[in-house]
């Protein structure tokens, strides 16, 4: 059986063609840009691992709240910028989740990093 990682993962696609996350609730549901049996395969993961339960909802908001209180301590902006790069590194915990709050807070990103 086929499943997506909901990390950032150097050996597929990225996680956020596959996945829409709630930056607001943690939560996480397939991409409606997916064709359907992508999207399958998506739901699948979700289902199979209860990608979208409390506790992984939980996981991912207390994640990016520990990114952004750490930011909030840093006055340089070259520093600030190398801890945020470092948080979405394939293979770090809710790295799709965070390249996706960063996606939509600063979408001016987009173009330079996505």
């Amino acid at each position: 059986m086929e499943y997506v990682s909901p990390n950032e993962n150097e050996s597929q696609r990225p996680a956020q063609e596959f996945f829409d996350f709630d930056i607001n609730t943690g939560g996480v549901t397939p991409s409606e840009r997916l064709a359907q049996a992508e999207w399958s395969i998506a739901k699948r993961t979700i289902w199979d691992i209860d990608l979208d339960s409390s506790e992984f909802r939980n996981l991912r908001l207390a994640r990016l709240n520990w990114l952004l209180e750490k930011l909030n301590t840093i006055n340089d902006f070259e520093e600030k910028l190398n801890v945020l790069l470092r948080f979405m590194l394939p293979g770090m915990p809710f790295s799709a989740f965070v390249r996706a709050y960063v996606s939509y807070q600063f979408p001016m990103f987009n173009r330079i990093m996505f």
